[in-house]
Formats: C-alpha cells, sequence, structure tokens
C-alpha cells in the first residue's frame, strides 16, 4: 500500500511506514505519525538524520522529524533509544535532557577500543575504564582483558545512568 505525499510516495508496511527521504535512504515511522510528516520534504542531513522543510513556506530551516513525531518541547532532545537515526517510530523516541542523551551514544569511531568506556593504556600496557559523569571523568581501573574493562564500565554505567546506559553486553544485563 502506498500513500502519496506532496512530492514523495509513502510507502505502508504491515505495522509501520517508511519516509522518503532525498538522499536515498527511507525513515521509519509509526502509520499514525503520517498526518505529522506529510506536509513536508524529507531529507538526509550530513549527520543521519531526517530533515524536513514544510512545503510551501519560505522558511530556510529544517526540523528533525524526531522532534516533530515526539513533540519535543523547546530545551529537551529526543533520544532514538537504538541509536538508529532512521528509525522514528514512537516507542523508539523519548524526550531527554542533553546529558541523559550523550549517556546512550555508542563507542567513538576511531578510539582505541571497539568497547564504550575502553581505551588503550600505552604507559601500562592495559585496557583502561573510565566513565563520565556530570562532566567528571570516573577511573575505573586498569584491565589487562579488554572485555573485563567494559563489563566494568557496563555496571557502572548501569548505576549511574540506568535506563538511558548504552551498555557494551545488553543482552547479558537482561536487557
Amino acid at each position: 500500500m502506498e500513500f502519496e505525499t506532496l512530492d514523495r510516495t509513502i510507502l505502508i508496511k504491515s505495522d509501520h511506514a517508511l519516509v522518503p527521504l532525498y538522499g536515498g535512504k527511507f525513515a521509519k515511522i509509526d502509520i499514525e505519525s503520517i498526518p505529522l510528516v506529510q506536509s513536508y520534504r524529507w531529507y538526509l542531513s550530513t549527520h543521519g538524520y531526517a530533515n524536513g522543510r514544510r512545503v510551501g513556506t519560505s522558511s530556510n530551516g529544517f526540523t528533525p522529524m524526531h522532534r516533530i513525531i515526539n513533540n519535543t518541547p523547546m530545551g529537551y532532545e529526543t533520544d532514538h533509544k537504538n541509536c538508529n537515526k532512521l528509525d522514528n517510530t514512537i516507542t523508539n523516541l523519548r524526550t531527554v535532557t542533553k546529558a541523559q542523551n550523550n549517556q546512550n551514544r555508542v563507542a567513538h569511531r576511531g578510539s582505541s577500543s571497539k568497547y564504550k568506556g575502553v581505551s588503550w593504556d600505552k604507559d601500562s600496557r592495559k585496557w583502561r575504564a573510565s566513565i563520565v559523569v556530570n562532566r567528571n571523568t570516573k577511573y575505573l581501573g586498569l584491565y589487562i582483558i579488554e572485555e573485563a574493562a567494559a563489563r566494568i564500565y557496563d555496571s557502572y554505567a548501569l548505576s549511574y545512568f540506568g535506563e538511558y546506559s548504552r551498555l557494551n553486553f545488553t543482552e547479558e544485563m537482561g536487557l
């Protein structure tokens, strides 16, 4: 099934809809969210989000799709729980503070470890676990095994950040 918008066709699947973006990708939304997004032209931003401009307005600004669907108040951010920037289903979006949103980030690309909160310490030749809480870095120790450092990070992240934690081993934590 298809749903016509002003210039692109929204594809209807059994339990969600796919909104085409200029840039060649699709954003996933709930079927109930179609009326909220159908009057926009949607683009893939340089940061990987679906950003739109309302058709028929002279505004130069873009509005992120996730903020429209989540109805995010000014001063807050919208978090994609699964870190997929194009999954704008209601169950994947939540209103958060900037600090909470930062806690749900994935590990940095190009870092020395594949795990979040872990880096290689050249001097000790061990893996360092650390966590940032309220803009302060807390060192959690040095470990011979990279995975051990990642597990220590996970335990501290869960205790400090709760549901907003981005853990390295979610399946073992029962989440």
